[in-house]
């Protein structure tokens, strides 16, 4: 236990997030010292959900907070093979973050699905539907997933893909109303038929298993 929660503070002013949220380090000490921040931080989050019942917060389900909390454990056990590729490719993958187009690249343009709040004018106020960030996120991910495996090889490919699937990233990104929206209105996205075959394989695996089961494929391009 954190023995710090109190449910009169919101959750984001009491889980600070991780540093590697903001970069990933070159140095092996560096990441060796920030890694353990990624078990805290969802730790904290499940302590304020499990807390904190009148926020009626759902940070993860059960499926989810223990994929996380193995996948991150084995990412930052020093004696692990998974730590090992990782810690191996710091640089690589340091360059490749720094680098990347793949949000820039995207597909899928935020800008083209804002929908406006109430009355005003959108110019003004607007929210994206949550299905759109999700389509995004897998785009984006997958994008990355690629350059990863073109700049630092086979083996972080893989490593990326174990740390994706372990830690339940895409349900994290896709509530399961957001993956059923978006089979329902793949046709109205302006993709290459590849790229929704691809989408539509990803959402469909998530609603078979109903977001229970770890599940991250790459799209081969």
């Amino acid at each position: 236990t954190f023995g710090e929660i109190s449910c009169s503070e919101e959750w984001y002013n009491l889980c600070e997030p991780p540093d590697l949220f903001e970069g990933i380090p070159v140095s092996p000490s560096e990441f060796t010292a920030m890694c353990p921040q990624l078990l805290d931080y969802i730790k904290c989050l499940k302590e304020y959900e499990d807390t904190c019942k009148d926020a009626n917060l759902n940070f993860f389900t059960k499926e989810e907070y223990e994929g996380m909390v193995s996948a991150f454990s084995e990412l930052c056990n020093p004696e692990s093979l998974l730590n090992a590729v990782v810690v191996d490719h710091l640089q690589c993958l340091n360059d490749t973050f720094s680098n990347t187009l793949c949000v820039e690249e995207s597909e899928v343009s935020l800008t083209d699905y804002k929908e406006p709040i109430s009355d005003k004018p959108i110019e003004e106020e607007f929210t994206i539907p949550s299905h759109v960030y999700c389509l995004r996120d897998i785009l984006i991910t997958s994008c990355i997933v690629n350059d990863i495996s073109k700049n630092c090889g086979e083996l972080m490919k893989d490593a990326t893909i174990e740390i994706l699937r372990g830690s339940f990233y895409l349900q994290q990104s896709c509530s399961f109303s957001d993956a059923k929206r978006l089979l329902e209105q793949m046709d109205d996205f302006e993709l290459k038929q590849s790229i929704k075959d691809y989408i539509i394989g990803v959402l469909s695996k998530l609603i078979e298993t109903q977001f229970t089961v770890p599940y991250f494929s790459e799209m081969l391009k």
